[in-house]
C-alpha cells in the first residue's frame, strides 16, 4: 500500500509538472497566434488536448510503469509521449497561423523556440523526478518477499540462475527467500506467507493451479510465457455460440498497415542515406585501408516468407582476442544495411534477419522458429532492445513473437527509440 501511494503521487507530480510548463507557454505565448477571439476557452481546449494526448500516449508507453522497468526505457517513454502530445497543439499553430507562416517562409523559426525549449524543460524534470524515485524507492521501500516455483525441465541451480538475472535489475522489487520445485509440498504454506509469486517454466496444467491458489489469496504473480501462450496473444474472442470461439488473427495480414510501414521505412532510408552519407564514405574509407579484401560483407539471410536476400554490411577485421573496433562498437559496420531497406529486403524494426543454415538448424530444433520469417527481418527488434548476450535462443524467438503479435508503428516508434540504450549498454 506504501509504494501504491508514493508512485501515484509521483504519476500526480509528473502531470504537474508537465502540464504546467505546457500550459505555461501555450497562455504566454502560442495562445496569441492560435487564437484572435474565444482565447480563454481555446486555451482551455488546448491545454485539455494536451492533457488527453499526454495521459494516452503514456499508457500506450508503459511511461508511468517506473518501478518495473528501467530508468532508461522509462526516461524514454517519457520523452516519446512529451513529444507526441506537444507537437499536436504546436502543429495547429503552424497549420493555423498566418503570422506563423510567414514567418516559416521567411525562415524566422523563433516561434517554434520557446516550445523547443519548454520540451527540454519537461524531459529534464521528468528525468530528475523518475531518477530520484527510482533511488528513493530502493532504499525506503522493502522489496517484496518472493517465492521462485520452478518447472520439472529445470534444476534448482538454474533456478537460482534465473533469480540472479532478475535481481540485477529489479532487486528493489523481488527478495527471494524461497525456491521451490513445482511439486514441493509444501508450497500451499509457503503461499501463505509470500508477497509475490514467480512461475518458471511450469507445466500448464499446474501454472494453472498455482494460478487459482494466487487468485484466492489476491497473491501478485508473474509466470515465464511459453510460445504457444505468447502466439494465444493474438487470439480474438468470436460469439458464433453461446460460448466464446477464440479465432487466431494473423497479425502480418493488415495490408494497409504493411504498406504504410513499409512507404515510411524506404522514405526514412533515403533520407538517412543523405545525412549520413559522410560518415558511410569515411566508414567505407577506414574499411578499404584496414581490411583485407572487399569493402562490403554479402551473407545470405531469410526475411519475409522466406526470401533469401543478401544483407549488406562493411567487413571487419577478426582480432584473435574477440575485441570490437570502432565500427563495430558504433556499430557504423551495419550502415550498409540501409540499402537493403530501401530495396525492401528489411525494415527498421523487425527480427534480426539470420543466416540460412543457421534457420534451417533452428527449425529443426524449434519449429515456431520459422514464425519469424511472417515480416521483414528488422535493423533492431525487440530481441536485440530487451535481449542480452546471455539470451538463449528460445528466448529471442519469445520476444520476437511478442514484436510480432504485438506490432504497431507506436511500438516500432519506441524500440527505435530505446535501441539507443542497447548501444550504450
Amino acid at each position: 500500500m506504501q509504494d501504491r501511494k508514493l508512485t501515484n503521487f509521483v504519476k500526480f507530480l509528473l502531470r504537474i509538472w508537465n502540464t504546467g510548463w505546457f500550459a505555461f507557454i501555450w497562455l504566454w505565448f502560442y495562445n496569441n497566434y492560435m487564437f484572435d477571439t474565444w482565447r480563454r476557452l481555446g486555451a482551455a481546449v488546448s491545454i485539455l488536448l494536451f492533457c488527453v494526448l499526454y495521459n494516452g500516449c503514456c499508457q500506450m508507453y508503459k511511461a508511468f510503469s517506473i518501478v518495473s522497468t528501467e530508468t532508461t526505457e522509462a526516461v524514454v517513454s517519457h520523452a516519446i509521449s512529451l513529444f507526441l502530445a506537444d507537437i499536436v497543439p504546436l502543429t495547429q499553430v503552424i497549420l493555423i497561423s498566418d503570422t506563423f507562416r510567414v514567418q516559416m517562409f521567411n525562415l524566422h523559426f523563433v516561434n517554434i523556440l520557446p516550445g523547443f525549449l519548454i520540451y527540454l524543460l519537461q524531459v529534464l524534470g521528468s528525468t530528475v523526478i523518475i531518477v530520484f524515485y527510482k533511488q528513493y524507492y530502493s532504499r525506503h521501500v522493502a522489496p517484496s518477499r518472493t517465492v521462485l516455483v520452478y518447472g520439472a525441465d529445470h534444476t534448482e541451480e538454474e533456478a537460482r540462475q534465473f533469480e540472479q538475472r532478475l535481481l540485477r535489475k529489479y532487486r528493489h522489487l523481488f527478495s527471494f527467500e524461497w525456491t521451490l520445485k513445482h511439486d514441493d509440498p509444501g508450497i500451499r504454506q509457503i503461499f501463505d506467507e509470500c508477497e509475490t509469486v514467480i512461475m518458471y517454466d511450469l507445466e500448464t496444467l499446474r501454472r494453472s493451479e498455482l494460478i487459482g491458489f494466487c487468485l484466492k489469496k489476491s497473491l501478485p504473480f508473474y509466470y515465464t510465457a511459453g510460445i504457444p501462450a505468447i502466439v494465444n496473444m493474438g487470439c480474438e474472442p468470436k460469439h458464433l455460440l453461446d460460448t466464446p470461439l477464440m479465432k487466431y488473427e494473423y497479425p502480418t495480414h493488415g495490408s494497409g498497415r504493411k504498406r504504410l510501414k513499409n512507404v515510411l521505412d524506404r522514405l526514412l532510408a533515403a533520407v538517412l542515406l543523405v545525412l549520413l552519407s559522410p560518415v558511410i564514405l569515411l566508414t567505407a574509407l577506414y574499411t578499404a585501408f584496414t581490411v583485407e579484401g572487399p569493402v562490403l560483407e554479402r551473407d545470405e539471410r531469410y526475411t519475409v516468407d522466406e526470401r533469401i536476400f543478401r544483407m549488406l554490411r562493411f567487413r571487419t577485421p577478426e582480432r584473435e582476442d574477440g575485441s570490437k573496433g570502432i565500427a563495430e562498437k558504433l556499430h557504423l559496420d551495419e550502415l550498409p544495411q540501409l540499402i537493403n531497406i530501401l530495396l525492401g529486403d528489411m525494415s527498421f524494426v523487425g527480427p534480426r534477419p539470420e543466416r540460412v543454415s543457421y534457420v534451417d538448424a533452428r527449425c529443426r530444433e524449434l519449429p515456431e522458429f520459422r514464425y519469424r520469417m511472417s515480416v521483414k527481418g528488422g535493423l533492431t527488434g525487440y530481441a536485440q532492445v530487451f535481449g542480452t548476450e546471455e539470451t538463449s535462443t528460445e528466448d529471442r524467438l519469445k520476444m520476437d513473437l511478442l514484436y510480432i503479435e504485438n506490432q504497431s508503428l507506436a511500438l516500432d516508434l519506441r524500440l527505435l527509440m530505446l535501441t539507443v540504450r542497447a548501444f550504450i549498454r
